[in-house]
């Protein structure tokens, strides 16, 4: 900042006053010196202040950072996640986000659309509740990337969508992804695709073709409580029966049975208990 001294004020190059306290306080400007010999140091310094301190970094540049520590060092995910007060399986899904990322950017269908955008999106899928998607595109530890490369393709469009064909009046340009229009309007509608997979295959292929989750969703608990009604209705229809079953055997009870001590006994000890039953249900 240019400063000029006028009297008994400074005035800044942009013609605004500058008051003698800011003056003083730029006379001494406190520092901390780091004296160690870890070639890193800035690096680290700054992790620790942007992942888990006062400024946050982009997901994106967190999970940068541990992956370049990790490869540098050969750190594992246990090491590095404790450099950044991080747990062993919060920096394992930053880290695989990274990788899952960098292979949707480095050799999907959508190289020229994949940006850090989308990060979060491949970090949500190394969550607990998306486990199903990361399975159904076939996720290998060894090599940290997904094997089945049509649906991991399918996933990453998915975030940036092309016009299918016959949509585009203009078809003599290049189609691209367009990410605004992206049918995953949030990370955690992965969860929802998730869900799908396990609980409700007619759903998710529902989404599949139509790219509509909330569609996809709403028709999945019709069914959810179609189906839970049906089955309340068949309880009820099954207890009316094994009633009438009940009524049935205590009408016909063979008159030999009544003559055997122990018979008759363990007949009137149950109905006793079909008794009380009955008088606890109609209080």
């Amino acid at each position: 900042m240019d400063l000029r001294s006028q009297n008994y004020f400074t005035i800044a190059i942009d013609g605004s006053a500058v008051s003698q306290d800011v003056i003083e306080s730029l006379q001494l400007i406190p520092f901390l010196q780091y004296v160690g010999v870890e070639q890193n140091a800035a690096w680290i310094f700054q992790g620790l202040r942007h992942i888990s301190g006062i400024s946050d970094w982009s997901a994106f540049n967190k999970a940068k950072l541990l992956v370049d520590q990790m490869e540098e060092e050969k750190l594992t995910l246990t090491e590095v996640g404790k450099r950044f007060g991080l747990t062993p399986y919060s920096a394992g899904q930053w880290v695989r986000g990274y990788y899952s990322f960098k292979q949707a950017h480095d050799e999907s269908d959508f190289i020229n659309e994949v940006d850090e955008r989308s990060y979060p999106y491949f970090q949500e899928l190394f969550s607990r509740s998306s486990s199903a998607v990361r399975e159904w595109m076939e996720w290998d530890e060894s090599n940290y990337r997904f094997k089945n490369v049509l649906n991991f393709n399918e996933f990453v469009s998915w975030l940036y969508p092309k016009l299918t064909f016959g949509e585009d009046d203009e078809s003599d340009l290049e189609v691209i992804g367009d990410w605004e229009k992206r049918p995953l309007r949030n990370r955690d509608d992965i969860r929802q695709i998730a869900f799908f997979i396990r609980e409700d295959k007619k759903a998710f292929e529902k989404f599949r073709s139509e790219k509509d989750i909330e569609k996809a969703y709403a028709e999945s608990m019709t069914r959810k409580y179609e189906k839970e009604s049906r089955e309340t209705l068949n309880q009820e229809e099954e207890i009316h029966r094994i009633l009438k079953d009940c009524t049935n055997v205590l009408e016909n009870i063979p008159h030999k049975l009544l003559k055997n001590y122990e018979s008759k006994q363990r007949i009137f000890e149950a109905i006793e208990s079909l008794e009380k039953t009955i008088a606890e249900l109609r209080e």
